[in-house]
């Protein structure tokens, strides 16, 4: 059963697999909608369904891995977590920027900051100093009600806020993490699972489950193209051998993708013209993978004397230095500021007015983020640009500018609508397999049985249409609906 994901890009990812002697979910995401609850997968049908005692996460990308602390929010405490050592790194990062954005949206919708509420709660220093925010202290004063009393006896009057775990729950599933390798298998019970690589960011995992003489795999998010960057390990399915049922993600079958080396010339050229110009260009970049890859053409453009890495993107950045002797020329961004005399030149340049590249996070440019602020920051500025590096989900803040950008230029931005005269650009730095890689994986793997999830319901029943030639019973998943696999 799909507890979120199935029909749907974007949404929380989470497959249960019940067995005689398994109870396991695959992945456990968390959706980011502007002006939305965090969503979160349905936990109430999962509490029916079974309780699960692992989970297997592909990689760690929010919508994958996000709602992992909210499981043990909601009393669901699987035995095991088991994912990659970069998965592992990148969990309590999302984790606690989650907290830390759901903290600044309550606050704004109630026009207060961060800082302002938490003195509110524990005053000023005594010296008059403003203390450093402990977003742990804040985190446990709104969850046990006593920010909302405050606020409320002061006028501030609004929707509680709703976190979907606090810091104890990361510490939690950090302690029942364990991390695993691609082509080592491990037994859960009786059943051997198997991870393998899949493309799509670094050391992003499927799994082959053998129980019963039956084999099942799951992709995850998965690509086979080749895209530039060396530690990205594609899927192959002859490693891997036929199956009896293939759990395959699709989320760009019969959608236009265009290839990466086309991307990344066109950035690559645009980028220099922009600095030829004078312009300044804020690059939206997802701090898990993208952030690196975007600086890896950036080095490659011959350009990074313009770069200022900022945010998540560093801390992404910083999880990928063990690898360094492979990543060849973003070393320089895993330091800190203090010790970073470019950063500070790059820095003088921005000041100036001069030609520059921030590149920070998120990809969706999410109310609370710092890209949501550069960006603002940016907006009335002719001579600026913002590059969106990737897919963003509908109705995010990027998106809308996106949209904008080609009708009007007048965007909904913090709840106002205004005329923009900033530049925007759109680049499909995709991770995920091509329709026609889509439909060549079904065939490699040659399954009985084919679930598609993670894509758009129409376009998978138009991808049928077009791929009658694929082996087996091809079903179109959908959430909350138990399949039966043998």
């Amino acid at each position: 059963m799909f507890f979120g994901g199935a029909g749907e890009i974007g949404g929380p990812f989470c497959a249960g697999l019940r067995g005689k002697n398994l109870a396991t979910l695959i992945d456990c995401g968390m959706e980011a909608k502007r002006e939305k609850a965090l969503r979160l997968p349905d936990f109430a049908a999962m509490k029916e369904y079974f309780e699960p005692t692992h989970v297997l996460n592909t990689h760690g990308h929010l919508d994958h891995v996000g709602g992992e602390a909210a499981l043990i929010r909601n009393g669901i405490v699987p035995r095991q977590f088991y994912k990659s050592v970069l998965a592992r790194e990148f969990a309590p990062i999302h984790g606690e920027d989650t907290i830390h954005i759901t903290i600044r949206n309550w606050c704004q919708e109630l026009g207060i900051t961060p800082r302002q509420l938490f003195e509110k709660l524990n005053g000023p220093r005594a010296d008059g100093e403003h203390l450093p925010i402990d977003w742990e202290m804040l985190c446990t004063q709104i969850m046990s009600g006593a920010a909302q009393k405050i606020l409320a006896a002061e006028g501030f009057i609004g929707e509680n806020c709703v976190l979907p775990f606090g810091f104890q729950d990361l510490r939690d599933l950090e302690y029942l993490s364990e991390t695993v390798t691609a082509g080592k298998p491990f037994k859960i019970g009786n059943t051997l699972v198997t991870p393998y690589n899949v493309g799509h960011i670094m050391d992003a995992l499927g799994y082959l489950i053998e129980v019963g003489g039956k084999r099942i795999f799951f992709t995850g998010d998965f690509s086979r193209e080749a895209t530039g960057y060396e530690l990205v390990k594609k899927l192959d399915p002859g490693v891997i051998g036929p199956v009896d049922v293939l759990v395959i993600n699709t989320t760009y079958a019969c959608q236009p993708l265009e290839p990466f080396k086309t991307v990344s010339e066109r950035f690559r050229s645009d980028l220099a013209a922009d600095m030829a110009a004078g312009r300044r260009v804020v690059a939206c970049g997802f701090f898990v993978d993208r952030g690196a890859k975007v600086a890896l053409e950036i080095e490659k453009a011959d350009l990074a004397e313009y770069l200022h890495v900022d945010g998540k993107v560093r801390d992404g950045l910083s999880i990928y230095e063990p690898h360094t002797g492979k990543l060849t020329g973003i070393e320089k961004y895993f330091v800190s500021d203090k010790e970073d005399n470019r950063a500070q030149l790059v820095r003088s340049r921005i000041k100036n007015g001069q030609p520059a590249i921030y590149l920070v996070s998120s990809g969706m440019g999410v109310e609370g983020s710092l890209s949501n602020n550069y960006i603002g920051e940016h907006l009335h500025d002719p001579n600026a640009v913002i590059y969106r590096l990737g897919w963003c989900e509908p109705g995010t803040p990027l998106d809308d500018l996106s949209i904008a950008a080609q009708n009007g230029r007048v965007v909904n931005w913090r709840g106002q609508f205004t005329k923009f005269e900033c530049g925007v650009r759109s680049y499909q730095f995709s991770a995920h397999a091509t329709s026609a890689e889509i439909a060549q994986t079904i065939k490699d793997f040659h399954p009985k049985t084919t679930l598609m999830v993670h894509g758009a319901p129409r376009r998978l029943e138009q991808f049928k249409k077009e791929n009658t030639d694929l082996p087996g019973e091809i079903v179109i998943a959908e959430n909350g609906r138990p399949y039966k696999l043998f």
